[in-house]
């Protein structure tokens, strides 16, 4: 069975930064790293019908994370239901769902569904079932084996004043909407697999979020004043939900928490993009393309080690 292959590391190094040589420019390089046939943990588990089928619910992280997982292993697109040549998140008739999957008469077939709407994220754990329901009809496969989601806790975070804190009540409830969700997907008979929120990389803004970055670093008090002067009054919540590195932190560290309380698996993606400015552009600040190879070879690791435990239950 040829399967198609992927970039990938076995282990994941503490150290991210080992995995990169910089040229004289001050650009970057990757460095040689060893291609795997990663879909071979995967493969073995196909259902009674020759499917394996993953659901991605997220935000534009997981878009990305998913565009370029279906590009490496050269898998086709379907989007309402049809197949298509290509897709990108943006499409203006093609709105937020897609899926790829591998070749027609490759067994198994492997699916990756996205559900990744943009701009405000609605409450995950109230509508978490409605999304993978959408994402099975459009994908064409009968149940996921795996749900792969993530809190978009990015959405939670403020500049005030340059960014509103829109989603103060996502933020007060994170801990509980991410824990409700996993137990929710594996009551569902789906293999729940979470990866935390990004690391913010604050010097990598511009405009008013750069001013304000830089207003803040100089006054230690300056985003709790900001969210007094906003009348929000949970000021303690707010000075600590900034859009900067040390506001993301706080976001991982109650996903973990909740987590934990589950028995879902995790990809800690903070800790992958944690300092990695290198690997975000200029303007962004939380998007990291150089690093997405490695969190796809975690997610089908640990896809692997879900479809073999429900295999053994």
């Amino acid at each position: 069975m040829a399967l198609a292959a992927v970039i990938v590391l076995l282990r994941l190094p503490s150290d991210f930064s080992n995995l990169l040589s910089w040229s004289t420019a001050g650009g970057w390089k990757a460095l040689p790293l060893q291609y795997s046939d990663q879909l071979a943990d995967v493969a073995p588990w196909a259902t009674a019908d020759g499917t394996v089928a993953v659901a991605m619910l997220g935000d534009s992280t997981m878009r990305t994370q998913m565009l370029e997982l279906c590009a490496k292993l050269g898998y086709r697109y379907r989007v309402d239901g049809k197949m298509v040549r290509s897709w990108s998140y943006g499409d203006p008739h093609r709105g937020n769902l897609a899926s790829c999957e591998s070749p027609q008469g490759q067994v198994p077939r492997i699916v990756f569904a996205l559900h990744a709407p943009g701009g405000s994220i609605p409450s995950f754990s109230n509508t978490w079932e409605a999304r993978v329901r959408r994402l099975e009809h459009d994908a064409q496969v009968d149940r996921f084996d795996v749900v792969y989601f993530g809190s978009s806790g990015l959405h939670t975070l403020h500049l005030l004043p340059a960014r509103e804190w829109e989603n103060a009540a996502r933020a007060e409830a994170l801990e509980a909407e991410v824990e409700a969700a996993a137990l929710g997907i594996a009551a569902a008979g789906s293999c729940p697999i979470f990866y935390t929120t990004h690391w913010v990389c604050e010097r990598k803004f511009h405009g008013t979020w750069g001013d304000t970055v830089e207003r803040a670093g100089a006054d230690p008090e300056f985003f709790e004043k900001q969210c007094r002067a906003a009348g929000h009054e949970a000021s303690a919540l707010c000075a600590g939900s900034a859009m900067t590195g040390a506001g993301s932190a706080a976001v991982a560290a109650r996903e973990r928490a909740a987590i934990a309380r589950t028995e879902a698996a995790s990809i800690d993606v903070h800790t992958m993009t944690r300092d990695q400015c290198w690997a975000t552009r200029d303007g962004d600040g939380r998007h990291y393309p150089p690093l997405l190879h490695l969190q796809n070879a975690a997610l089908l690791q640990e896809v692997g080690r879900c479809l073999a435990a429900q295999d053994e239950g």
